[in-house]
């Protein structure tokens, strides 16, 4: 019998950024559901891998590919896996775009004041001194995501249940289930009137009479 996949929640960022509580919300979320999740914490990782790898890019690179490597083990095994990590890579994400049936990106992103007002290693203070080279978001450049699902602005460390409900709404998005966003239909923007009428224009509708639009909005149960 075929195993069905587990899916990767890839919860990327700068350090500080909130990545780990996010991730073990979205975890303790998903483990009430299911038995079979798995949580990876990027410090976790980076001690049980630090013997192999330094802080230079190639090493950081090798590094993301190696959790890639283990999540995709997990993942082809029908574990659902969290992991958090910085791994602000573009090479990184599209192997696991590319490798892994189910995955889902989320770059959770922070005002760098506030990374800063956060961080109680001084880490980025003593890098803007020169004291420390190597860190990510200041001498070390790093691939702000592209393509990813979602971007969470966690500068206000609030609403974690509403940031882990956007997530979990990534994968009924993607199966075509939109019923949860249903109730906010209501509140969309009006649609801009010259762009209605110069799509009107080209579907030739002032020569035929009997031309009829509807729209076809989500399905919400009124129950």
């Amino acid at each position: 019998m075929h195993q069905k996949p587990g899916s990767l929640y890839w919860i990327t960022g700068l350090s500080g950024a909130g990545k780990t509580t996010i991730g073990k919300a979205l975890y303790d979320q998903l483990k009430s559901q299911k038995p079979n999740v798995v949580f990876l914490d990027g410090d976790v990782l980076r001690s049980v891998f630090d013997a192999l790898h330094g802080h230079s890019v190639e090493d950081r690179n090798q590094l993301a590919r190696s959790y890639s490597n283990l999540c995709k083990i997990l993942t082809d095994r029908g574990i659902d896996v969290v992991c958090s990590t910085i791994s602000l890579f573009r090479e990184v994400h599209e192997f696991n775009r590319s490798a892994i049936e189910n995955y889902f990106e989320v770059f959770v992103e922070c005002d760098m004041q506030e990374l800063i007002r956060r961080d109680q290693k001084a880490i980025y203070s003593n890098a803007m001194k020169g004291k420390l080279s190597d860190v990510v978001g200041v001498n070390m450049p790093y691939d702000r995501p592209e393509y990813c699902d979602l971007v969470i602005d966690n500068t206000g460390k609030n609403n974690i249940q509403g940031k882990i409900k956007a997530i979990l709404n990534i994968k009924l998005v993607q199966l075509g289930d939109f019923s949860n966003l249903a109730k906010q239909y209501i509140n969309r923007a009006a649609y801009n009137d010259h762009l209605l009428k110069t799509l009107l224009l080209y579907t030739g509708y002032l020569h035929k009479p009997n031309f009829r639009v509807a729209e076809i909005g989500p399905r919400q149960n009124m129950d």
